[in-house]
């Protein structure tokens, strides 16, 4: 009984957390249509020279405000940071928080 009890109250407390979690993921996007998300969509579209726009986070990465992740024309993964005025402050490859940058380098050692 003790088992069942504790079992259930972890299993309470992981979706109280998740539900927390997708609460603080939705708070930092505008929703999609609103005046803020197609300011910085149509920013990040003209500074990549077009494409698709997959998200639109409120961000502090470098001192941005908004973070767009996008697909360019060409297929390439893009996110493009603007600061609060919605002015491009840098246009890169899409990195994951935990992801090595990419070195370029996609040859084996031949060792």
């Amino acid at each position: 009984m003790r088992k069942t009890v504790a079992v259930m109250l972890l299993l309470a407390g992981a979706c109280v957390a998740i539900a927390g979690a997708n609460l603080a993921m939705a708070a930092n996007s505008p929703p999609k249509g609103s005046a803020d998300y197609e300011r910085a969509s149509k920013a990040a579209l003209e500074a990549t020279g077009g494409g698709t726009v997959q998200d639109v986070d409120r961000d502090s990465e470098g001192g941005a405000t908004w973070e767009v992740e996008g697909i360019k024309t060409d297929g390439t993964q893009v996110d493009v940071l603007l600061d609060g005025q919605f002015r491009v402050m840098s246009v890169g490859a899409e990195q994951e928080p935990n992801e090595r940058p990419d070195s370029g380098d996609d040859h084996e050692d031949d060792d």
